[in-house]
């Protein structure tokens, strides 16, 4: 496993709030603003790379309803 959050994410001084990933998930960049802006936790955003196959299609026969 890989934790991400280097700083302080509390106004009390801790680092409460992770992004953990299995360690062959690299994250492209972790922003962490400064605590105390919305709550009294940080705002924690990142950006995770994922793939996404084609789009599955379904053929179907409907009757026309008159």
């Amino acid at each position: 496993m890989s934790q991400y959050v280097a700083e302080l994410t509390h106004k009390c001084n801790g680092t409460l709030d992770l992004v953990m990933t299995f360690a062959d998930c690299k994250l492209a960049d972790v922003v962490v603003d400064p605590p105390g802006i919305i709550a009294d936790h940080s705002l924690v955003v990142s950006r995770l790379p994922a793939e996404v196959g084609p789009a599955s299609s379904v053929l179907q026969q409907v009757r026309a309803w008159r």
